[in-house]
């Protein structure tokens, strides 16, 4: 499987779209560069959290995880790559788990480093701040940690079924982003405290949920009325968020490895 892996990084790094995907990635970050008063380089690590990681920087990790999964796990069934591994001796199971090994490293890492860059640097610049309790988001970050895995387990079940990059990646993209739009469309239509756990059924909306802080309390520090945010998430949300997408990812993996393993190459 070592070989199979030297030769899968060595196809991502001579592939133009793998530096689209970076493109995309980037590009979210630097529009999550900008909020209402302007760049964030004056804000601190709490504030923007509350203000930006909840959007630019959600959707820049989905991008960058859908074109970085989709391509690695399924570019080679139109040149007929993947046959010819196989009746070259290398087994189905290498030839699986070397992509789901290529795919992982090239997506989880770097996305996690592109969400936790801009606020670790700003705390080293201009402090933690007082606007949220810092436990509160690492756990929060926690979550989103094991909804990014549910994201890219996802990603690479929908290539896997369809043996292709390009249908992977549309379905990819379909799924997540219409799946947040119906929940929404629910949930504004019937407002009701249990229809907020709906959003687990979408992994997008799931994410969106434990990255965006609602509620908040005015505090008079220092002649200033600060907003003051609650970064503690409901217990049951959280541990059913965790269930969730350990379940997710386990089944989709698994589904994923039994197509590959049993389905005939074309």
């Amino acid at each position: 499987m070592k070989n199979l892996i030297k030769t899968l990084n060595y196809q991502t790094r001579r592939d133009n779209i793998t530096y689209y995907a970076y493109i995309a990635a980037l590009a979210g970050l630097l529009l999550g560069c900008y909020t209402e008063d302007g760049i964030i380089l004056n804000l601190t690590g709490s504030e923007y959290f509350i203000q930006t990681a909840g959007g630019c920087g959600c959707i820049s990790i989905i991008f960058y995880f859908s074109i970085i999964i989709t391509r690695i796990c399924g570019w080679d069934y139109s040149d007929k790559t993947i046959n010819f591994q196989i009746l070259g001796g290398h087994s189905r199971n290498n030839v699986f788990w070397s992509r789901i090994w290529v795919s992982f490293i090239r997506s989880v890492p770097v996305g996690i480093v592109l969400y936790i860059f801009p606020p670790v640097f700003l705390t080293l610049k201009n402090g933690w701040g007082i606007n949220a309790d810092i436990y509160g988001i690492i756990f929060r970050c926690f979550l989103a940690f094991l909804i990014i895995l549910r994201i890219y387990s996802e990603c690479v079940l929908f290539t896997f079924l369809t043996k292709s990059c390009y249908t992977g990646l549309a379905i990819s993209g379909m799924s997540l982003f219409l799946s947040n739009q119906i929940v929404s469309f629910i949930t504004m239509m019937k407002e009701h405290a249990e229809l907020s756990k709906l959003g687990i059924i979408s992994s997008m909306s799931n994410l969106f949920e434990v990255m965006n802080f609602h509620d908040y309390d005015f505090q008079y520090i220092n002649g200033v009325d600060e907003r003051i945010y609650n970064s503690e998430i409901d217990s049951g949300y959280a541990a059913l968020t965790i269930t969730v997408s350990v379940l997710i990812c386990i089944v989709s993996i698994f589904f994923s490895w039994c197509n590959f393993k049993k389905t005939d190459m074309k």
